[in-house]
């Protein structure tokens, strides 16, 4: 036994004490650190693929889990494949993230997505992401809260139906429409007058209409299903019965569904449409 080396001066024995050591390392900052894999879900109970509007405002509640700390933005889907930031926030130390807003008035596409990208851009609404640049993201559905008809429900359906609607310069100066923020344009039901001076429409059946009102710096750009209006036409005149969702410019996305290049990055009033006439 006199021959026989210490463990601390093998070679060997210290090849796989350092090799243990990177090995425990590696899988606490795996688990623990910053190499941890993102990952983001909803968790409104058993509603993970659809979530249903609370209350008359058709408000929209969503909870999840994520990374902690993570930031998680909300965005809404415009087209077959591009989303548009509505909201974000902060998860907090156990990765739990909450999102209290007012949904679409019509059944609509939301994600929430980890994308560091799409928190930076939240308070643009000209900018859109594919959701390949929004990985990881959790998609659902928002449905409206359907209330059911009364006889006196019935009797004025459509006197209700438009005069919920304020004439848009009740609401704000339309002058200064471009100097409000987001927040206090997003979710506001508004009546429109003007011209369509440009038309185009996206594989969802979803037509993209530049409303200009009365003045040519009076520019809205409104999406409406074509199931909710009958024929249009470029250069008529038509009311827009809606739903504000915020500001932004005419971008790539607009212009691609068919909107006049020569109205690139004009800005513009967003407006989801429930009716046009």
């Amino acid at each position: 036994m006199e021959n026989e080396i210490p463990w601390y001066k093998n070679k060997w024995a210290w090849i796989f004490v350092i090799l243990m050591v990177l090995i425990i390392g590696y899988v606490v900052l795996k688990m623990f650190g910053p190499f941890k894999k993102q990952f983001i879900e909803i968790s409104n109970s058993d509603q993970v693929s659809e979530i249903y509007g609370t209350k008359k405002d058709n408000s929209l509640l969503v909870t999840g889990k994520t990374n902690k700390k993570s930031v998680v933005t909300l965005l809404e889907k415009f087209g077959s494949d591009s989303y548009a930031p509505m909201n974000k926030t902060t998860a907090d130390n156990d990765g739990n993230f909450r999102f209290n807003t007012i949904g679409d008035s019509s059944q609509t596409t939301y994600v929430v997505s980890t994308s560091q990208d799409a928190y930076n851009q939240s308070d643009s609404s000209d900018h859109f992401f594919s959701r390949k640049e929004l990985a990881p993201y959790s998609k659902f559905e928002f449905i409206p809260t359907k209330k059911s008809k009364t006889s006196s429900d019935t009797s004025t359906n459509k006197k209700s139906t438009t005069t919920s609607y304020k004439p848009i310069d009740q609401i704000f100066n339309i002058n200064k429409l471009m100097s409000y923020s987001n927040n206090d344009l997003s979710g506001k039901p508004v009546k429109i007058s003007g011209t369509i001076t440009s038309l185009g429409a996206d594989n969802m059946k979803q037509y993209h209409i530049l409303l200009t009102g009365n003045s040519s710096d009076q520019k809205y750009l409104i999406v409406v299903n074509s199931s909710k209006t009958g024929k249009l036409t470029e250069h008529s005149n038509a009311t827009i019965y809606g739903t504000m969702t915020g500001k932004g410019h005419v971008n790539d996305n607009q212009i691609n569904s068919g909107i006049s290049a020569d109205y690139y990055k004009d800005p513009i009033i967003l407006v989801d449409a429930d009716k046009v006439s």
